[in-house]
């Protein structure tokens, strides 16, 4: 069957010195990480998919989406 699967975004984000330099800080970076974003499958013609996800066997549970947000700060 035909799907397209976005499985991994990161987006990150870092200040900028004179920023960082005001909360003696030498480095601050967001980030925000999606894992098994979303799926889009084939659901008509002839190369439609009949499942939950392509990638896991009839067997596994389904892959979870996972959203993480954090802060890598360096003193």
């Amino acid at each position: 069957g035909s799907y397209f699967k976005l499985r991994t975004l990161q987006l990150s984000y870092t200040l900028p010195v004179l920023l960082t330099q005001k909360i003696r800080v030498n480095q601050l970076r967001i980030y925000l990480i999606g894992e098994n974003f979303f799926l889009i499958k084939d659901t008509k013609g002839k190369n439609r998919y009949f499942g939950t996800d392509p990638e896991t066997s009839n067997w596994e549970y389904p892959r979870p989406t996972v959203i993480s947000l954090g802060l890598n700060v360096t003193l």
